[in-house]
């Protein structure tokens, strides 16, 4: 639980800098831009605000989700942390290699980043697979421990696809 409020704690530290980042481009904004530039600080700003929403989707929903599994003393076993772990190991990846695009900007790499849809897709289909697998083992509460695994499933999908799209406004904000 300690390690969940210390990432929250992190959630300021994010809407400091994302206020910081908005505050930047208004001041940018304030001479004449020519159409390029307009085109670029578009794709910028939504760059920004897919950030909050992979911020957002930690702080609202995963975090929460852990609180409430601890709340109910649900545990995740190892097989159950076993099934996620190439899903998690995928979405750091991902966004790892979308923000390395973008600060060297490398269509290469934002290319790459864009073309793991269907790696994703099948590594949360085998981790819910394995999951289902284990529902049938005799221990209390499995219905809910995967409700919260499936749960969890699902949000790493949403963070990877946050990842996939600032990619995407990488490659238009390198084609400006």
């Amino acid at each position: 639980l300690d390690q969940l409020h210390a990432l929250l704690g992190r959630r300021k530290e994010v809407d400091t800098l994302y206020m910081a980042i908005m505050n930047y481009f208004e001041l940018l904004s304030q001479p004449e831009l020519t159409k390029r530039q307009t085109g670029q600080m578009r794709n910028l700003v939504a760059i920004a605000n897919y950030l909050d929403n992979i911020a957002d989707t930690v702080e609202n929903n995963l975090i929460t989700l852990g609180e409430d599994r601890l709340n109910r003393n649900l545990q995740i076993g190892p097989e159950g942390i076993q099934a996620m772990q190439p899903c998690i190991d995928e979405v750091v990846h991902t966004l790892n290699t979308a923000l390395r695009a973008l600060a060297e900007s490398n269509m290469a790499l934002a290319g790459e980043v864009i073309g793991r849809k269907a790696d994703m897709k099948d590594l949360a289909s085998i981790a819910i697979k394995q999951m289902n697998k284990n529902l049938v083992a005799n221990a209390p509460g499995r219905l809910a421990v995967l409700a919260v695994e499936t749960e969890q499933i699902e949000l790493l999908k949403r963070l990877f696809y946050f990842s996939r799209r600032i990619a995407r406004e990488t490659i238009k904000w390198m084609q400006e």
